[in-house]
């Protein structure tokens, strides 16, 4: 075979290949384009069961199938809740945090402050002014109940302490507003130093610790100093009294007094 022929023979069967493949190529897109625009199948729409069983088993399907969608929102609705109430401990918990926080920071300004101003405190201030006024208000009362009972002789026991000054329990006869017998140093459980126990002693007399206890209400000063006092209910006498200055360097600040065991005597 000569050369043209051979070459002819090869671009001949070169020629039908190309064809073969240009054809197939069409072929599938026109099955392609067949495919596209055929219509698409819908379901079938289920039968309505008309046994008696089938109906059965379609209701327990569909009770199965409400069970499972109710069971699934029950379980939505409890992970809801769990995050609502995590968010909600989490918040309750840093408030509190930040609350706390704020008040241990308040208690603390507030002791700072406390300490600095030392006593008498602002509540102690305050309670000593109403115990006071109290005493005030009430001691003319109490007077006017002990003048009512004319008792001119009875006996007392009294105590006075202030600082290094003991005066008592001793006991004393009084006769109409003074003192009939005295105690002393051999007699009384204390009566230290002596000269200042015996110019005491007109003042212990109930009679004139009215006036004593007046006076001292006349020079309360609030924030500076302090009064207690209690009355007998039934005969109106001051049973205990006691005082002094909240500072602590003021020689023989504080003192107290004590009445007790009162006994009438025949005239």
């Amino acid at each position: 075979m000569s050369p043209q022929a051979g070459k002819r023979a090869r671009h001949a069967a070169y020629s039908v290949r190309v064809d073969e493949m240009t054809n197939k190529r069409k072929s599938a897109a026109r099955q392609g384009d067949r495919r596209r625009l055929a219509p698409i199948r819908q379901p079938e729409p289920q039968r309505e069961p008309w046994t008696p069983w089938g109906k059965w088993a379609r209701a327990r399907r569909e009770r199965i199938a409400r069970r499972e969608r109710e069971r699934e929102e029950r379980r939505v609705l409890r992970r809801r809740a769990r995050e609502l109430r995590r968010i909600r401990r989490r918040r309750f918990l840093a408030r509190g945090g930040v609350f706390l926080l704020l008040g241990l920071f308040a208690c603390g300004i507030g002791g700072l402050v406390l300490v600095l101003l030392g006593r008498p405190y602002p509540w102690q201030s305050l309670r000593d002014v109403a115990v006071v006024l109290e005493i005030s208000s009430s001691l003319e009362e109490h007077r006017a109940r002990w003048e009512s009972l004319g008792m001119d002789h009875y006996r007392v026991e009294v105590e006075y302490r202030a600082g290094s000054i003991w005066c008592g329990p001793a006991t004393i006869e009084v006769r109409e507003g003074r003192v009939a017998v005295a105690p002393s140093p051999a007699t009384a459980q204390h009566w230290f130093p002596p000269d200042t126990c015996d110019a005491l002693l007109e003042r212990l007399v109930p009679d004139n610790a009215f006036d004593w206890l007046e006076d001292k209400t006349e020079q309360f000063t609030p924030g500076q100093t302090y009064l207690r006092a209690r009355f007998d209910q039934d005969f109106g006498h001051p049973v205990e009294a006691s005082g002094g200055s909240y500072d602590d360097e003021t020689p023989d600040c504080c003192w107290r007094a004590v009445w007790a065991d009162l006994r009438p005597l025949n005239p």
